[in-house]
């Protein structure tokens, strides 16, 4: 496997799915969503191709509940080596219990697929768009 040089400020956009960011490296374990291809190809449990303390941001969005429970811990500590120290890691994740207690206010109201199941449905299944 080929090692990603590391530029003066690498930024990761792991998970990146179609959302890709300009100038960061995408890195997805999917060859293309939605037409969206990224950067590198990469099971993100081991990232190889870059080196330790190579990364000076590493952005990771709804990518943890992806794993299961009982490899978070080793997925986070993969991506710490490849992290600088004092680098950035930014996590955003679901609110899986914010999003049941909007649910049982209004079943009915919050399970449609508009802006009123966003802060429902959307959390639970993502974004219809």
């Amino acid at each position: 496997m080929t090692t990603i040089p590391a530029p003066a400020a690498l930024r990761l956009n792991l998970g990146c799915g179609d959302k890709l960011l300009p100038g960061d490296i995408n890195v997805d374990v999917a060859p293309s969503r939605n037409g969206a291809t990224p950067d590198h190809l990469c099971d993100l449990r081991r990232l190889a191709p870059f080196t330790d303390d190579s990364a000076n941001e590493i952005l990771a969005v709804h990518v943890v509940e992806h794993f299961w429970r009982w490899e978070v811990v080793d997925v986070l500590r993969e991506w710490v080596r490849v992290l600088k120290p004092g680098g950035t890691m930014i996590l955003e994740c679901r609110n899986l219990a914010t999003a049941w207690q909007e649910f049982l206010k209004d079943p009915d109201g919050t399970a449609g697929s508009g802006p009123e199941a966003q802060r429902t449905m959307w959390v639970l299944y993502g974004d219809p768009a």
